[in-house]
């Protein structure tokens, strides 16, 4: 498991990054994905945040992907269709395995004359949440226990 270590205030935060490190040895052969959406639901009222809005409504989506091996995962997200696929299917669906360092890259830089904020991004960041989460049910794990994760539960209020 590799760390990193980081400044932020003068305060030293380590990352680990389990799950991206096991990535690295790993190749997907995806064979489908199917993605689902709901039909947008009316927000009254409206609202807006840091990213913008108003918002009127709000939809939900998710990608699933099921490789070679019959591994599946699925991921909510908030992929832009145009993106999938033009930019990711064709890279996903490619009819052979990929090592993730060159999947990645390779998607990275499908998406990058889409505008690498906002929703290329997120349509990216969606996949390889959906990559990880694939290899953690291959190699028998929970998504949060494959990124390292040791606590079974968290406590606070809410």
């Amino acid at each position: 498991m590799k760390t990193d270590k980081y400044s932020a205030h003068g305060e030293h935060i380590q990352v680990r990054s389990a799950g991206s490190e096991c990535l690295r040895k790993t190749s997907f052969h995806i064979l489908k994905v199917r993605c689902r959406s709901s039909s947008p639901i009316a927000l009254d009222p409206p609202f807006s945040d840091s990213t913008g809005g108003p918002f009127e409504s709000f939809g939900l989506a998710s990608i699933h992907l099921e490789d070679a091996d019959g591994a599946s995962a699925e991921i909510p997200c908030s992929a832009n269709r145009d993106v999938l696929v033009r930019d990711i299917l064709p890279v996903l669906l490619g009819g052979h395995p990929l090592a993730y360092p060159e999947l990645f890259h390779t998607l990275y830089w499908r998406i990058r004359n889409s505008g690498f904020r906002g929703p290329a991004s997120a349509t990216l960041g969606a996949v390889d949440l959906a990559l990880h989460a694939l290899e953690a049910q291959r190699q028998g794990f929970s998504l949060h226990r494959f990124l390292g994760c040791h606590a079974g539960l968290v406590s606070g209020v809410w």
